[in-house]
């Protein structure tokens, strides 16, 4: 019976009756919780819909049945990009990755997507950056959690850059060891008397 309401459900997917597919595989899911391709399926349909709240619980249902299954990795990591849940996409991004075969098709959309959302969260940063330094430029009000973000990213730059600045310290105090030692080794060999 849950077979038949699958195969309802695909028909109306094909034919992108969104919403019937939706309800279809719901019927579906009440005769058999226990098939992973159900919560799959209306994931699919629901991520049509842009219902990403929806995609992300039947994602997750389905996992629980089945963790290595990578469509429902792809449209969680999806629905979280579209509710702006920039880190958790990459999680699951990060997590889906390790499982299967690297040609797989899932992962090449999970590269796609992870890329995708590294460009948004780049421009997404930007943009919030420019936006509180024009506030601060003209003395408005900058929201505490735009400076807190702000103070964040300061912090890592200034870490980072300790950590190169130390690195460079110990590169350039190798050098000079080095110097100071073939020195040493110039002046012992002029004063050998078997020098050349």
């Amino acid at each position: 019976m849950a077979e038949a309401k699958k195969a309802e459900g695909n028909a109306a997917y094909k034919a992108r009756d969104f919403s019937t597919a939706v309800n279809l595989y719901s019927e579906a899911i009440d005769l058999d919780p226990e098939n992973h391709l159900l919560y799959s399926n209306r994931a699919a349909a629901n991520l049509v819909l842009e219902n990403f709240e929806d995609v992300a619980q039947d994602c997750k249902k389905c996992l629980e049945l089945e963790p290595d299954f990578i469509k429902a990795h792809l449209r969680l990591a999806t629905a979280l990009e579209g509710l702006k849940k920039h880190d958790e996409a990459l999680e699951v991004i990060s997590k889906a990755l390790k499982i299967g075969k690297d040609g797989d098709k899932g992962k090449k959309e999970l590269k796609k997507l992870a890329a995708k959302i590294k460009r948004v969260k780049i421009s997404e940063d930007k943009s919030s950056r420019r936006a509180v330094e024009r506030a601060l430029m003209s003395g408005s009000d900058v929201p505490t959690k735009d400076l807190v973000k702000l103070q964040e990213e300061l912090t890592r730059v200034v870490t980072q850059a300790g950590k190169i600045k130390r690195d460079l310290d110990l590169k350039a105090t190798d050098i000079k060891r080095a110097d100071l030692t073939r020195h040493q080794l110039e002046v012992l060999l002029d004063k050998s008397p078997d020098a050349v």
